[in-house]
């Protein structure tokens, strides 16, 4: 279940998709977007022509851009209006294509709205192109004025939105350092534990990935829009994705919607971590104005589904069932020629040999998270993005060898990774119980099958296993990856949780039957 969570995250979504006039005039977005990306729309009556008459009016208004045709794109983007009036973009494109007419007062009313249903991203409103006409308007300049307190509103507004969809009875704070609006569903202990891995994950980013990286943007001074980072019981999650996705609820176990700035995680450990990230990344690619290929995006994310934590408190990511795959492509001489996965749209990275390229991407960052490159790697990429968006010159600088040359070493350095245990495959070693996959926040036992010692332990049928000596445990695969690091007969120190109550204790490890 986690491989079909993890394969096709939804990083954000954008109703239309940049692209450039025939003038060079480049089309509004509302919001950099990553391409292919569908809009998921509530599963109901007349959802799939909704759908395709939206998708129809949107390559209208491409191309009325595109012949600098802007009433045409007006009549185009009202009726879009009319059937999306909640999403941003079709607001935002019609505040533009209105300033192109010269009705500015009216264009930054709609930009007002947009603002109202979502948009929230400061640099882009200040250097698009197409809202020069509305810039020159007093309402804009009021609403320049008021962004901070705009910003406040919206993660206001999105909390309560959160606590009525997922449950009143949810609890909510905000982390004012990390910008980020929390709605949970979990037990206090729980909640407060995702709240410090999620920090874990910041540090990292911040210290190892963009500590280097250029930061400079137009709203230099003018603090990140807030994410809405909703951490919901099993049950609420599957009803809020059947009815968000349809029939493609049971493959996605998480998604970070960049147009709605909202995380919403079935988990609390590897797609919490991966999705995370993406909110983070999208962060920095919006202060840059950039739109990293899928390779970027899905390898440095996936980097975070697997780490295990250091002494000093900081994080770490390892090897993980997706580097497995990656040995095996490497093995049979399959792994992707590095010009194909640098140039893949999104269709087919998640389209296309699916698990290969999440496999290859990741293991791709992790090799240079070793090498101790990754922060180089991503900020000479950053500074040179316009002349190479691919990465692969970044990539060739920083390693000062040749594209050929890198995958030479990457393979030797694939041949030696450790395997790491999966599901499905035999293992050395194991707890003296069997386990389900609980409701995101830990394993569950549900059976005995190391006799006297589960006896010993004291531990329960029901029992919610959420650490392993310090290192925790949010799904199978994570405790498996975890117990590989003992033998039979060693004990650990296990923390888990009954009913409410937390405790911890030493557990002898059994060899497999």
């Amino acid at each position: 279940m986690r491989r079909a969570c993890l394969i096709a995250p939804v990083c954000v979504l954008a109703a239309i998709a940049a692209a450039r006039g025939q003038d060079g005039t480049p089309l509004p977005t509302g919001e950099p977007a990553s391409p292919g990306n569908e809009q998921p729309v509530s599963k109901r009556p007349g959802r799939d022509e909704r759908a395709d008459e939206l998708a129809r009016l949107q390559r209208e208004v491409h191309e009325s851009f595109r012949r600098r045709d802007f009433a045409s794109a007006e009549r185009a983007l009202r009726k879009i209006v009319e059937l999306d009036p909640d999403g941003y973009v079709g607001w935002y494109t019609l505040a533009c294509a209105m300033g192109w007419q010269g009705k500015t007062d009216e264009g930054a009313g709609y930009l007002k709205r947009a603002i109202e249903t979502g948009f929230c991203d400061f640099n882009l409103m200040e250097l698009d192109p197409n809202l020069a006409p509305v810039r020159r308007t007093a309402l804009y300049r009021s609403i320049v004025d008021a962004w901070i307190p705009i910003l406040q509103r919206r993660i206001d507004t999105q909390v309560q939105w959160a606590r009525g969809r997922f449950g009143t009875d949810y609890a909510s704070m905000t982390d004012d350092r990390l910008r980020l609006g929390y709605v949970s569903g979990f037990d206090s202990g729980t909640f407060d534990q995702s709240r410090r891995d999620l920090t874990r994950v910041a540090e990292f980013w911040e210290r190892t990935i963009l500590g280097s990286a250029p930061s400079a943007s137009a709203a230099e001074g003018r603090p990140d829009p807030w994410v809405l980072v909703v951490l919901p019981r099993k049950k609420d999650y599957q009803r809020w994705a059947a009815e968000t996705f349809g029939a493609r609820a049971e493959t996605i176990g998480g998604v970070y919607l960049n147009e709605k700035k909202m995380l919403v995680a079935k988990d609390l450990g590897s797609t919490l971590r991966h999705e995370f990230s993406h909110a983070i990344h999208w962060r920095h690619m919006n202060r840059l104005g950039q739109q990293h290929p899928m390779w970027v995006q899905e390898g440095l994310c996936s980097l975070f589904e697997d780490v295990d934590p250091m002494p000093d408190g900081s994080i770490r990511p390892v090897p993980s069932w997706r580097t497995n795959t990656a040995k095996r492509m490497e093995r049979v001489d399959r792994l992707i020629k590095l010009e194909e996965l640098f140039a893949m749209s999104t269709a087919k990275f998640q389209g296309d040999r699916t698990l290969a390229n999440y496999a290859q991407s990741r293991s791709m960052f992790l090799y240079l998270a070793q090498k101790e490159r990754l922060g180089e790697w991503y900020a000479r990429y950053c500074e040179n993005f316009a002349s190479d968006p691919t990465g692969a010159r970044a990539l060739e600088a920083v390693l000062n060898k040749p594209l050929d040359g890198f995958l030479q070493d990457f393979r030797a350095w694939l041949r030696e990774l450790p395997e790491v245990p999966e599901e499905g495959r035999a293992t050395s070693v194991r707890l003296p119980f069997g386990v389900d996959a609980g409701d995101g926040d830990g394993v569950r036992i549900n059976s005995v099958v190391g006799g006297s010692a589960a006896r010993d332990s004291g531990l329960r049928l029901g029992d919610v296993i959420e650490s392993i000596d310090g290192r925790s445990v949010h799904d199978r695969i994570e405790l498996m990856r975890i117990l590989a690091d003992f033998e039979p007969g060693q004990a650990v120190d296990i923390d888990y949780r009954r009913g409410k109550v937390r405790g911890r204790s030493t557990v002898t490890l059994i060899q497999p039957r």
